[in-house]
């Protein structure tokens, strides 16, 4: 087995700038060929990647227990059944393509950078590779973009042409934000947890890419039956800048036209917004991966997701 630090020769690639190019989103299809999103190794190459809590007849034996109604006789224990003289009944786990839901936000809170390139940019790279990783583990992929003022679902499909479209798709989206402040009333976080509880199926891993500026937001019963159901991960992507606000009372900020005064920066809003964020994913045993746009996004993403069988029964949040 190769050694992480030498998973692929395009270690220091990195998206710049405001938007996107198409090409290079494209092209992080050759950083992930070792990279997994999984903890269970592949057994035949025509089976899916990971193990389901359905017992049935499947590949794997997992346990014997006593005999209930509906089993399938075919799986009756007789040597453990004459022994105990009660019947019991032989389970096995079922291999099966596991949906990744891949949600990205694009609202106009992303449009914004200070190094490298703008949060919207990191976006699309981070979900761009996910997409790939769980293409080449022959994972059905699908997922949610939301703009201000629309969103799009992508079914999940195990198919090239379907992650081709919706990194198209990402694309078209980041090239669409023009500005950090929305013109009006844009939707919400929430609104798209209400979007991803209607699109994410029963077992499926979601992945989210945002800031949260709006996490405060979220109605947290409405995030606990989708974790109930759905394993998550929250990337959160965050800027330099936004942690470095200058030491001061009163600041002064405008979009060119517009002005208006923050009061007390010394109050952290960037600490407080973390703060909120991993005492909910704590308790809902949601893993947060921290992306910066001062960061080597290949390299954060080849150290999360270096093919090594990792325990996510502990998964806990991690911090700035």
């Amino acid at each position: 087995m190769k050694d992480a630090s030498t998973i692929a020769p395009l270690h220091k690639f990195n998206l710049k700038g405001a938007y996107p190019a198409l090409d290079d989103l494209l092209a992080l299809k050759k950083v992930t060929h070792q990279l997994s999103l999984d903890t269970v190794i592949r057994h035949t190459p025509a089976a899916g990647n990971w193990q389901t809590r359905i017992r049935g007849r499947g590949l794997d034996f997992a346990e014997v227990r006593l005999y209930q109604p509906g089993d399938d006789i075919r799986s009756i224990d007789w040597r453990v059944t004459a022994k105990t003289q009660k019947t019991h009944t032989r389970l096995f786990t079922q291999e099966k393509e596991r949906p990744i839901i891949l949600a990205a936000d694009m609202r106009s809170d992303m449009f914004f950078g200070s190094i490298n390139c703008f949060k919207s940019v990191v976006c699309a790279g981070a979900i761009s590779m996910l997409a790939w990783i769980a293409l080449k583990s022959k994972d059905r992929v699908g997922g949610v973009i939301i703009g201000d003022h629309k969103h799009i679902e992508l079914r999940a499909k195990a198919s090239r042409s379907n992650v081709l479209s919706f990194i198209h798709t990402l694309q078209t989206y980041c090239q669409q934000l023009t500005s950090p402040i929305a013109s009006d009333t844009k939707q919400t976080l929430d609104q798209m947890f209400i979007t991803l509880m209607r699109t994410a199926k029963p077992g499926s891993a979601v992945y989210i890419a945002s800031d949260f500026h709006d996490i405060d937001q979220v109605n947290i019963g409405r995030l606990l039956k989708l974790t109930q159901h759905c394993r998550l991960t929250f990337i959160m992507i965050s800027d330099p800048l936004e942690w470095q606000l200058p030491n001061s009372r009163h600041l002064q900020v405008t979009d060119g036209i517009n002005q208006s005064e923050l009061l007390d920066t010394q109050h952290h809003f960037m600490q407080m917004r973390m703060q909120k964020l991993s005492a909910i994913c704590q308790r809902l045993n949601i893993e947060i991966l921290n992306i910066s746009t001062a960061d080597d996004l290949v390299a954060l993403m080849q150290n999360r997701f270096n093919g090594y069988a990792k325990k996510h029964s502990k998964r806990g949040a991690h911090g700035q």
